[in-house]
């Protein structure tokens, strides 16, 4: 006789729990694999813009966006003061809007065929993907100097609507990828060498560039003795460059990324 409702035995359920196993490894496995893709494709980025900035200037004896002739050079209308340092045209020298030479380099390496991506120079968009680089990794990248070195910033937002607009600074990495980049680029510690990690974690005005130019302390934001807090990981009361590391237990963004130029 035919039973309708029938359990299933302990052979069909091992069956389907295994079965459930390999799925959720596979999907784990699956996300893995693509953030390890975009941490790749993250410092190949970086790379690419060093390349095309060390060929920029060998073609053009200037740095994109500081080139003073960029009108006669075909590289568009906006020209740079040819000082060597990337700056934003204000007057109170802090690069913290998209403007002038932070929004030209984009569009200069563009105009020459040297980008991966077409840029506007609009210092009233700010758009990320239009006016600067969208990260391999998600945000975005932008360019400028500070006392007369110039830096990569990795992780900003959309500015802020304005003539010209705002830049605002956002963690967009964890810990573990911050240092992933950092190790491969750099010497993989937080404070100290030509990569250094910063933070969107101040008491006031977190996405603003004084505190993405803050260095990253207990008091400042950004650090911890705590593991799985903040960006870094500090091992004693006192800050030390040798000793901090990134806090591979925090798992959510609460870096970013400065890379001084190879200019």
């Amino acid at each position: 006789m035919n039973k309708k409702n029938q359990a299933f035995s302990l052979v069909e359920l091992s069956i389907v729990i295994i079965i459930l196993g390999l799925l959720v490894a596979s999907v784990t496995v699956g996300k893995d694999l693509i953030q390890a893709a975009q941490l790749r494709g993250l410092i190949s980025q970086i790379h690419g813009f060093e390349t095309q900035t060390s060929t920029f200037k060998l073609k053009y004896d200037a740095l994109p966006g500081d080139i003073s002739n960029a009108d006669k050079r075909g590289l568009g209308s906006n020209n740079g003061d040819d000082d060597g340092v990337l700056e934003d045209g204000t007057a109170d020298t802090t690069p913290d809007t998209a403007n002038y030479e932070l929004v030209y380099f984009w569009e200069h390496l563009n105009n020459a065929g040297f980008a991966d991506g077409a840029y506007d120079g609009d210092s009233t968009n700010g758009v990320i993907g239009e006016t600067f680089p969208k990260a391999k990794h998600g945000g975005g990248i932008v360019v400028y100097g500070v006392s007369g070195v110039n830096y990569y910033h990795i992780g900003i937002e959309d500015s802020t609507a304005g003539s010209p607009s705002t830049l605002s600074f956002a963690d967009s990495l964890v810990p573990e990828d911050a240092f992933s980049i950092d190790n491969k680029l750099d010497d993989g510690y937080p404070l100290k060498g030509k990569m250094v990690a910063r933070s969107a974690s101040c008491s006031s005005d977190p996405s603003s560039f004084t505190c993405a130019n803050t260095a990253i302390t207990t008091t400042s934001g950004g650090a911890s003795q705590t593991a799985g807090e903040a960006c870094v990981l500090q091992s004693s009361g006192t800050q030390d460059a040798d000793l901090d590391e990134y806090d591979f237990e925090t798992t959510v963004n609460k870096c970013q990324l400065r890379l001084q130029m190879n200019n």
